[in-house]
């Protein structure tokens, strides 16, 4: 082929992909390692969304630069809790080939208000090819008193955004947008090498069978897998996993855990699909209890560290997996066939370390309870030095990754710890938690847990809204409180946790009969179980007071579980809790308004209809020694 021909080969190939694009957005003026389809799928390609953000940032500033289809004004805030009241908010574009450009907060679904301290600084500004592009850069930390910039940090953002279809004719008079909406984004996420894969990289995916969704809100479905043969009899690493998502079903997939069993399984449980959770789960597989990937909505793909891997294939590895996938169904559709799974790469070059994972908070059972009309509740989940003293190895676990999890009434999650009383900085921590945005997290730097260290996974709850008493459970309007942590070496450390015998939180709420209250047995003539008489409890701000003050305070029921045995002689031990003093987290908000007191002296009357449930087989039995 003579030169010309190649020419116009190249040129009419690059003429075609172009075509293929569409209205592609201008290409970014510098290359950016993060970007986001503001208003599509996060696997969108370039080109198909209407509002793209990409981003960097260094240890002190972070640089945006936005492509949006218009050629009209162009909004983006960052939010507390997805709206308008409290975000902190830009807006500008190019009017007659002029930039302009302010920094501004929002008070309330009105135009938001030019700030006396201008921290957005732009850098660049042009229209092209239908789009506006905007290029500008703000401290991480804000300086503005009073929450007028909000702090960007490791959280979850809600990243709001908004355009217009003309440019203002005053700094005040911005028009009615065309588009708006919110996204859930983690900005300051350690950056991954996506195209750093093993070049021997292959490919398996664990997929739902046709699952047909009941008509019911929530529902749990576990499909089983025998370990696919390698072409290879030998050890291999799984470097990679990530969702694969029916398009019919994106939305409601909330989540999906992936648990290895152990040992030798009949082979006709290949294949076998079941509602978790109930009397159709066969007794062999109680013990396929260790989880080794995780996935919650809205997240993507996870990269292993260089060095380490997930060991499949080898002596001593899974023998079977089961995916266990949580459907959210509010609307209770009945026309969702479901065949979703996880998708995981794998090398035949084994890395460095091993990976496992440790499943820590709060116990999923009743035993959880967070009052309804509280702003601000919280569970403390305990994993106890008595454990990790006999299930931490010697030269303790390293932590690189981790996924937070509550279910709806979740605002915070931390994970802290503490070694010999003082406490390290915390394994995870989000203080803007999304209930529809659960990823797990690669750690800006490891962290190791020693023998004889101290978790707590705290959760904070906003119930403000919920006339009942809230339980945990695997229910979507039940709650949880846990976090899974992401380790190597491999050990057999697989589950650590606590819970607060109901026992103790019938004491602490006087208004409770408790001589009249039964805990382990049907209750007789005149008596109630303590879930009824939870259940029914006119709450008043004493009683959300007494329960909370018990948290750290009475002695824990806690478990330490290995992959397939407990760590104590018995499932559970009582113990005190471990710490006599620590400093709260939170921050004191100088600035905030006085709030009205959702207990005053006229009784809440609560009423619950909220199933029990359990994520663990000793949570069952537990449960079933202490239901009425």
């Amino acid at each position: 082929m003579d030169g010309a021909v190649l020419m116009w080969s190249v040129a009419f190939a690059l003429f075609a992909l172009w075509m293929q694009r569409g209205d592609a957005s201008p290409a970014p003026t510098e290359a950016y390692r993060q970007r986001v389809a503001l208003d599509g799928d996060d696997a969108a390609a370039e080109g198909s969304g209407s509002f793209w953000l990409h981003w960097k940032h260094d240890n002190e500033t972070i640089t945006f630069e936005v492509h949006v289809e218009t050629v009209g004004w162009v909004g983006l805030g960052l939010s507390p809790n997805g709206g308008m009241r409290g975000a902190d908010v830009v807006i500008g574009g190019v009017a007659k080939g002029k930039a302009y450009f302010k920094d501004r907060h929002a008070t309330g679904n009105t135009m938001p208000l030019i700030d006396s301290q201008q921290d957005w600084t732009l850098l660049a500004a042009k229209e092209d090819s239908g789009f506006t592009v905007l290029k500008f850069r703000r401290p991480l930390l804000s300086t503005d008193h009073c929450s007028n910039d909000m702090s960007i940090t490791p959280a979850t953002m809600r990243v709001i955004w908004a355009y217009g279809a003309t440019d203002p004719e005053t700094e005040t008079s911005v028009e009615q947008h065309v588009k708006r909406g919110t996204k859930s984004v983690i900005l300051l996420e350690p950056p991954v090498d996506r195209d750093s894969l093993p070049h021997d990289v292959q490919s398996f995916s664990l997929l739902n069978k046709a699952v047909r969704l009941p008509k019911q809100e929530t529902y749990y479905w576990c499909q089983m897998y025998k370990t696919p043969a390698l072409k290879e009899k030998k050890k291999h690493h799984v470097v990679k996993f990530g969702p694969l998502l029916q398009r019919t079903s994106r939305g409601i997939v909330h989540h999906m855990v992936v648990f290895a069993c152990y040992g030798q399984l009949a082979d006709a449980f290949h294949g076998m699909g079941y509602p978790c959770y109930t009397d159709q789960e066969p007794a062999e597989l109680a013990s396929c209890q260790h989880a080794v990937a995780t996935w919650g909505i809205g997240g993507g793909d996870f990269y292993f560290p260089d060095n380490v891997g997930f060991p499949i294939g080898g002596d001593g590895d899974p023998t079977f997996f089961r995916l266990e996938t949580h459907y959210n169904n509010p609307t209770l559709r009945e026309d969702i066939v479901d065949n979703s799974g996880i998708t995981f790469w794998y090398t035949g070059t084994p890395r460095e370390m091993e990976a496992g994972i440790l499943g820590v908070g709060y116990e999923v059972s009743r035993m959880l309870i967070v009052p309804p009309k509280v702003d601000a509740y919280l569970i403390t989940g305990v994993c106890h030095p008595r454990c990790t003293e006999q299930a931490v190895p010697e030269h303790g676990i390293h932590v690189f990754a981790n996924m937070l999890h509550t279910h709806l009434l979740g605002r915070k999650v931390r994970v802290r710890q503490f070694r010999n009383g003082t406490e390290l900085d915390t394994l995870g921590r989000d203080e803007h938690f999304d209930f529809n945005y659960q990823q797990v997290r690669l750690a800006a730097a490891e962290s190791t847990i020693h023998q004889g260290d101290t978790l707590l996974v705290e959760c904070e709850y906003d119930s403000s809204e919920r006339e009942n008493v809230t339980f945990g459970g695997i229910d979507t309007k039940n709650e949880m409180c846990m976090a899974w942590l992401y380790y190597y070496p491999k050990s057999e450390f697989a589950s650590c946790g606590s819970a607060i015998h109901p026992i103790k939180s019938v004491r602490a709420l006087k208004a409770i009969d408790i001589d009249k209250t039964v805990f382990a047995r049907p209750p007789r003539n005149g008596e109630q179980s303590w879930f009824d008489a939870v259940s029914g409890l006119h709450w008043k701000k004493e009683d959300v007071d007494a329960l909370q003050d018990i948290q750290t305070k009475v002695r824990i029921l806690n478990q330490c579980l290995g992959r397939t045995t407990s760590f104590y002689t018995n499932v559970w031990l009582e113990t005190e809790f471990p710490l006599e003093s620590y400093a709260s987290l939170d921050q004191v908000d100088t600035c905030k308004d006085e709030e009205e007191d959702p207990f005053p002296n006229t009784d809440h009357g609560v009423n619950s209809g909220v199933g029990v449930a359990s994520l663990s087989l000793s949570v069952m039995l537990l449960l079933l020694s202490l239901s009425s």
